[in-house]
């Protein structure tokens, strides 16, 4: 009936893990073809490192890893489920400002542009609209900024509820 349509609708959806939000709502891009679903079960090492990275009792994540292992698919899967699940202000540390505009534009827009769940939620970019720019985000709820770790400027009075660094052996000291 209606009234039990609109009763649903008004219920928050079940609180789900990243590894979960993953597995329902995320899909890989594919350059020039078809998008995949995420599967845990691929990759199986890689579900507690997501999960701790919402656990409301763990402060901090810190993983080593061989490259190629899906380290970035892990922190995509992060980013994905805040923008959906938890909105927040979210920052994201590459080695450098280049490599972060590199990944917005080669990996984060295409997840955004796969991913249903993200695709009507995070901002276009637009040349007259500095709501979301290349290294800026915007969303309802947060936004995630994009720095580089060799430009100071970009960590200064910018509260944020999820800081995430990769590859943060090589920043500079």
């Amino acid at each position: 009936t209606v009234i039990q349509s609109i009763i649903r609708q008004m219920h928050p959806p079940p609180k789900l893990t990243i590894s979960q939000w993953a597995e329902q709502k995320r899909y890989l891009s594919r350059d020039g073809g078809a998008s995949a679903k995420w599967r845990n079960d691929t990759a199986p090492y890689l579900t507690a490192i997501m999960d701790a990275a919402c656990d409301p009792l763990i402060e901090q994540v810190v993983y080593k890893k061989p490259t190629q292992v899906g380290g970035t698919e892990v922190i995509n899967n992060i980013i994905g489920y805040y923008i959906d699940q938890e909105p927040c202000r979210i920052m994201y540390a590459q080695q450098t400002l280049e490599t972060a505009e590199d990944y917005s534009k080669d990996i984060l827009q295409p997840m955004i542009r796969d991913t249903p769940a993200l695709r009507g939620k995070v901002w276009e970019s637009r040349s007259r609209d500095a709501n979301s720019t290349i290294l800026r985000k915007r969303f309802a709820g947060g936004n995630l900024k994009l720095v580089g770790a060799n430009s100071p400027r970009g960590f200064r009075m910018t509260p944020q509820r999820v800081v995430i660094g990769d590859d943060v052996d090589g920043f500079e000291a």
